[in-house]
């Protein structure tokens, strides 16, 4: 098994599980950006989407222009993985996170009649899942499903970081978590909990890539609204995995902390944030502006 591309998705599931009040927005000659400021300081942030299609073209010029002179570039929370750690994980834990049989076998028939039909369309047959228990397998078919869809993650955040680069911006991550607690979580899942979570990804599948790249070009035109259309993903899976709220919540936290501290030096910075991090209710900018910052929609 290979569990870097779940500790990838780990971070996915970290968006919210209430969904947000974006209001539409006029289209615009790029993604929105929100500023964020305390008296001679300013932050920008740039909301992204969880998933985009490969190759999104979108309009950097007002990001390269706000990330010009920029005391930083804020960006988000990466994922820590200790070899030796996750080496004993796998070794302890690995018959928690198996079925005794196929599956598929497991599953109740409208869930296996769904989940079937997910991996044929995906060119998958059962042996790929193999005995691995439902909540695990939901993340190998999303991974299956962005390959097949073309889709990528965190491509606005790579190209920020890029123009940074090219601005001799300096770069700063919120922080790195480790996705040991996530794993942990899944041990102890009912097998009620692990089905539903294979429930959310059958549904990611069954909406399509269409979807998610209708959302994207809203997005790149700053229609807010048409963005979080496709910002759903494991939000009942979340809620449900032990301690997987309270983990999210501390990011949440984090990032907003970082942009605070931003706040504190003249002259402006620059953050990338998921846009469900940053819009839910109690989101990034519910917090900043609980802490009496001044908060401006896009093209504030």
């Amino acid at each position: 098994m290979n569990w870097r591309p779940l500790a990838v998705l780990a971070l996915a599931l970290l968006a919210g599980a209430v969904p947000a009040l974006a209001p539409a927005q006029n289209p615009a000659a790029g993604p929105a950006i929100w500023s964020v400021r305390s008296g001679g300081a300013t932050v920008y942030i740039l909301g992204t989407p969880a998933v985009t299609p490969k190759g999104l073209a979108w309009n950097t010029a007002v990001l390269d222009a706000r990330l010009k002179g920029a005391n930083s570039l804020i960006l988000p929370a990466t994922p820590k993985i200790e070899a030796l750690k996750m080496a004993k994980f796998v070794l302890t834990y690995k018959k928690s996170f198996e079925e005794a049989g196929p599956m598929e076998g497991t599953l109740p028939p409208p869930l296996r009649a769904r989940f079937v039909a997910a991996r044929t369309r995906l060119g998958q047959d059962a042996g790929h899942y193999g005995k691995w228990k439902p909540g695990v397998a939901a993340l190998i078919l999303s991974n299956d499903f962005r390959k097949t869809a073309h889709l990528a993650v965190g491509e606005p955040e790579k190209t920020a970081k890029a123009l940074a680069g090219h601005n001799n911006t300096p770069q700063i991550h919120v922080a790195s978590f480790d996705v040991m607690p996530l794993f942990q979580g899944y041990v102890t899942l009912p097998e009620s909990t692990h089905q539903d979570c294979l429930a959310d990804a059958v549904a990611d599948v069954d909406a399509g890539g269409a979807r998610i790249t209708a959302a994207s070009q809203g997005w790149a035109r700053g229609d807010v609204r048409a963005a979080m259309t496709a910002e759903n993903g494991f939000r009942r899976c979340l809620a449900e995995v032990p301690g997987g709220a309270a983990f999210a919540d501390r990011l949440t936290a984090d990032t907003a902390a970082a942009i605070a501290a931003a706040l504190t030096k003249p002259g402006r910075s620059v953050a990338v944030v998921q846009l469900r991090q940053l819009l839910d209710r109690g989101g990034v900018l519910d917090r900043l502006r609980a802490k009496g910052f001044v908060v401006e929609g896009p093209g504030g």
